[in-house]
């Protein structure tokens, strides 16, 4: 979470409102998480509801985008291999 709202701060060039931004990242953690609830029928957050994973505190985002992209190349080559 302290990942998260230093992002919200970088972002929108704020400085302090730490709990202003962690409750409105709570409040919309919990909306994505009933929407992806109802439509996939599946619970939030369960990690064997996804194929990747990728830690934005670790990674930039030309590295995660770098990582998406080989598992997409990676998945593709298994299903000409199959």
């Amino acid at each position: 979470m302290q990942h998260r709202v230093a992002r919200v701060q970088r972002h929108e060039n704020v400085s302090g409102q730490e709990m202003r931004i962690q409750r409105e990242l709570e409040v919309k953690d919990h909306s994505r998480s009933m929407y992806y609830n109802y439509f996939c029928g599946k619970e939030w957050g369960k990690v064997e509801n996804y194929n990747l994973s990728i830690d934005t505190s670790i990674f930039s985002k030309t590295q995660s985008m770098e990582l998406i992209i080989m598992a997409m190349k990676m998945i593709k080559e298994g299903m000409k291999n199959a």
